[in-house]
C-alpha cells in the first residue's frame, strides 16, 4: 500500500512539473508563429527603413541619394569589405 501511495505521489508530482514546464515554455508551434509574426514585422521595419538610408538628404532612388548612403556606409562600418569578402568576388555573379 505504502508503494501504491509513493507511485502515485511521484506522478502527481511528474504530472505536475509537466504543466509547469507547458506554462512557462510554448510550444513548438506557438513559437514558429511567433517567429513567424516577428520576422514580418522585421521585414516590415527594413521595408520602410533601409539601412542608412536615413543619412543621405538626396531623393531617394538618385544617383547621388545612392552616393550619399555607401558614402556613409563605409565611412562608420569601414569593416563590411572585408568581412563581406567584395575583393574576393570579382566578377562573379552575386545576388
Amino acid at each position: 500500500m505504502k508503494e501504491a501511495a509513493a507511485q502515485k505521489s511521484n506522478m502527481d508530482r511528474d504530472q505536475s512539473l509537466s504543466s509547469t514546464f507547458r506554462d512557462w515554455y510554448p510550444s513548438t508551434f506557438e513559437m514558429s508563429q511567433s517567429d513567424s509574426i516577428l520576422k514580418d514585422r522585421v521585414r516590415a521595419f527594413w521595408q520602410q527603413n533601409p539601412c542608412g538610408t536615413k543619412f543621405a538628404d538626396a531623393p531617394p532612388g538618385s544617383r547621388r541619394f545612392y552616393e550619399l548612403v555607401e558614402e556613409h556606409r563605409y565611412k562608420k562600418e569601414w569593416h563590411i569589405p572585408e568581412a563581406a569578402g567584395f575583393a574576393h568576388s570579382k566578377d562573379l555573379n552575386v545576388l
